[in-house]
């Protein structure tokens, strides 16, 4: 199964630690990168122009994985900003609890809120039963069938794909970490964390210290 990445223009350290902390820990046949890439990475590329806003590029990125033949059928969806830093033989589902908690529990950002209520309403119309929120920053295996068909619908994908395809799972709080973590309370029962542009700097430490060895997709002296 191949990891993909979607991915910025521009020069991306989160990348170089990210794909180094899955190769050391997650077995996988090939790594891809969507979008954009560093001037460092040597690896399988889809280029797509990132000129739009963050959503639409994203969303374009993950239409050409769905349309590139030589992608494994069945994937792990990566971002740049996740990092595996224990061994782990597969990745399982995870999701936050139910969609409609979530949406109560954000306060800071009426845009993202407004993303989820809308994906809430798409998912009541595709489908019945409990719904599940699966915005975590974490891998998520995906079918490229199934993720064409949900990315014509305006909804976060995550959510849409995790309760229209039935994925279950097991419910976790997220591993994002914020400003003023320590790192010890980063530390999670789960193999993954994830940083933001604010908190990397913060990990850049302890990602050097865990995953010191270049990857063999990564340009080095």
């Amino acid at each position: 199964m191949d990891l993909v990445y979607i991915c910025r223009d521009g020069d991306n350290e989160e990348l170089r630690y990210s794909i180094r902390s899955a190769v050391a820990n997650l077995p996988h046949d090939n790594v891809w990168v969507v979008g954009g890439k560093p001037d460092w990475y040597t690896g399988n590329y889809i280029r797509i122009k990132q000129n739009a806003l963050k959503f639409d590029n994203a969303r374009n990125n993950l239409n050409a994985i769905c349309r590139k033949q030589e992608v494994s059928s069945d994937f792990v969806l990566m971002n740049d900003d996740f990092f595996i830093v224990k061994p782990i033989e597969s990745v399982e589902p995870y999701h936050r609890g139910l969609l409609e908690d979530h949406i109560d529990l954000v306060k800071t950002s009426p845009a993202y809120k407004q993303m989820l209520v809308e994906t809430l309403d798409v998912i009541n119309y595709v489908t019945t039963g409990a719904i599940y929120s699966y915005e975590l920053h974490v891998p998520m295996v995906m079918n490229k069938n199934k993720l064409a068909k949900v990315l014509r619908f305006p909804a976060l994908w995550r959510s849409l794909y995790g309760n229209m395809y039935s994925v279950g799972g097991t419910e976790h709080k997220d591993v994002k970490v914020f400003s003023g973590t320590t790192l010890e309370e980063m530390s999670s029962d789960l193999p993954f964390l994830s940083s933001n542009d604010e908190t990397f700097s913060d990990m850049i430490g302890l990602l050097k210290e865990m995953f010191p060895n270049p990857s063999k997709y990564e340009l080095h002296p």
